[in-house]
């Protein structure tokens, strides 16, 4: 457990050095992975939403990666599989290099698809689980990354934004000097100076480890005050929080405390 603590306070680290300007949101990534959830990264195209994920991806040792870039026409066989038809005439879905199989997803436009595509998607966020021929099948998902260029309008994608416990806006670079250090890790990449050579990575059983740790941690009955109380005030200026959405805050303050090496939520977390 230390040992995979301190790896991912290095990745987080070294994500710094690569990507300018993104501290909170690496911070968030460490904790969607930490926890099992999923992330919505909301701003314009260009912003490194995609280059983000896929860096994080590469750092975690045999995960399997899926992006894929959603539109009104996308079928479901596009993220989950091509029909086959194997014994007494049944279709099955092929997931082979597909959504299914992944351990980090990255869905791009996530908005802007139709209904069954999204139907498909739903459980795969929140259960972990799609159909195949009518039987539920198991999938490996840790995260699922999400990009939009704005919030949702139609009511009818209200289930999948609630899915996405972490909502980020990503802007462009403003800083001045942040922007030349964005430039010169271009620069370096191209030339191939920032290979993966000597970079931090984390294996996949290592992950499961911290996940297994954030369900032993502690939460007090004064922090469940203070968070009733959290909501509460929220609630009294129209903001409100599913149900759901709130008992996985308690999951993300138990994957907070455990990143910072603790077995006890604080107010921090």
């Amino acid at each position: 457990l230390q040992s995979a603590q301190a790896k991912m306070q290095q990745l987080s680290v070294e994500m710094n050095q690569l990507f300018v300007e993104r501290d909170e949101l690496i911070k968030l990534m460490m904790l969607a992975i930490t926890t099992g959830t999923n992330l919505l990264m909301l701003g314009p195209p260009g912003t490194a939403k995609s280059a983000i994920t896929y860096e994080l991806c590469g750092r975690i040792e045999n995960a399997k990666y899926f992006q894929w870039m959603l539109n009104k026409t996308s079928d479901p066989s596009e993220i989950l599989g091509p029909f086959s038809v194997k014994e007494n005439d049944k279709f099955n879905k092929n997931p082979t290099g597909k959504l299914p199989e992944a351990h980090i997803a990255f869905m791009d436009e996530v908005f802007k698809s139709n209904a069954p595509t999204l139907n498909a998607l739903l459980t795969i966020m929140n259960e972990h689980m799609f159909y195949n021929d009518g039987k539920a099948v198991d999938v490996p998902l840790i995260s699922m990354f999400g990009a939009s260029n704005e919030p949702p309008e139609d009511e009818s994608l209200d289930a999948m934004y609630d899915r996405f416990i972490f909502r980020m806006n990503v802007q462009y670079i403003h800083d001045a000097a942040n922007k030349k250090r964005m430039h010169s890790n271009y620069v370096d990449n191209r030339a191939g100076l920032l290979g993966l050579a000597g970079k931090t990575t984390i294996t996949l059983e290592e992950l499961l480890v911290l996940q297994q740790a954030t369900r032993g941690v502690k939460v007090s009955k004064d922090i469940i005050n203070k968070f009733i109380r959290l909501i509460s005030n929220l609630d009294r200026q129209a903001i409100h929080v599913s149900d759901r959405r709130q008992n996985e805050c308690f999951k993300i303050m138990q994957g907070s405390a455990v990143l910072r090496g603790s077995n006890v939520v604080g107010l921090d977390d």
